[in-house]
């Protein structure tokens, strides 16, 4: 998981965009796993990507639904991106929301 990480970080870096430490912190990751928040995309076995849901009360100083599920750290292997799986963590994200609302975290020049 922490390639999956690691190697889209150093991607976005190179585009001068430093929304993510280099290198992830393992405990940071692991407390994540064992949170439950933590999960990853699986293609033929390999791990191509990863991410982060969890259930928030609050975003900085917005205001938001109670209970709202917090879709962050969307992480794809730099060969597999632009094959649309982030779609695919969307819908998986949105399997879990019910009546919930989702906000996504991302970065305006991350593209």
């Amino acid at each position: 998981m922490l390639e999956v990480l690691n190697k889209p970080t150093l991607g976005l870096q190179k585009k001068g965009i430093y929304q993510w430490d280099y290198p992830w912190d393992v405990n940071k990751v692991v407390n994540e796993i064992n949170r439950n928040y933590a999960y990853v995309l699986l293609l033929d076995e390999e791990i191509v990507g990863t991410f982060c849901l969890n259930v928030i009360d609050c975003l900085s100083e917005l205001t938001i639904d109670s209970k709202s599920y917090y879709l962050s750290r969307i992480a794809i292997l730099p060969e597999y991106q632009g094959n649309n799986y982030s779609s695919i963590i969307m819908d998986f994200a949105y399997s879990f929301e019910g009546n919930k609302t989702i906000h996504l975290d991302c970065w305006t020049g991350n593209y």
